[in-house]
């Protein structure tokens, strides 16, 4: 984070105005965000996970199986609130007349690899979830 307030401190010394501004519902839309990125995932897997000549880590297994949990219902909703999303988010911009959001790119430092993870992979989508919050 402090990386980030040096770049915005760095761009508003170059001239440009930093807005501050809030994006409503933003871990709903990451919710709904993470279900679509399972649903596709399960999808562009689908096959191979049936598939027994195929070698698939563990997390990937687990990843698919998620995705495959969901249900249409959730799906839709999930898209539709994406969407409702991207219609909110193109209403700050304008509302703003913003350029550019900055924001800090992970909301977690690097975590250290797990012993064990090298040889057999990791499933940890609580950290998935809190590394791409931003």
């Amino acid at each position: 984070v402090a990386a980030a307030q040096r770049a915005l401190d760095s761009l508003e010394a170059r001239g440009a105005q930093i807005v501050p501004i809030a994006i409503p519902h933003l871990r709903e839309l990451s919710v709904s965000h993470s279900m679509k990125i399972l649903s596709e995932f399960a999808l562009f897997w689908e096959a191979r996970f049936y598939n027994s000549s195929v070698v698939m880590e563990p997390n990937t297994r687990i990843t698919v199986m998620l995705g495959k949990s969901l249900s249409a219902i959730e799906v839709v909703a999930g898209e539709r609130l994406r969407s409702w999303g991207k219609a909110k988010l193109r209403d700050i911009f304008r509302e703003h007349r913003l350029d550019a959001i900055a924001s800090p790119s992970m909301g977690v430092r690097v975590p250290q690899i797990p012993v064990g993870a090298t040889d057999t992979g990791e499933s940890n989508n609580m950290l998935t979830f809190r590394v791409m919050m931003f």
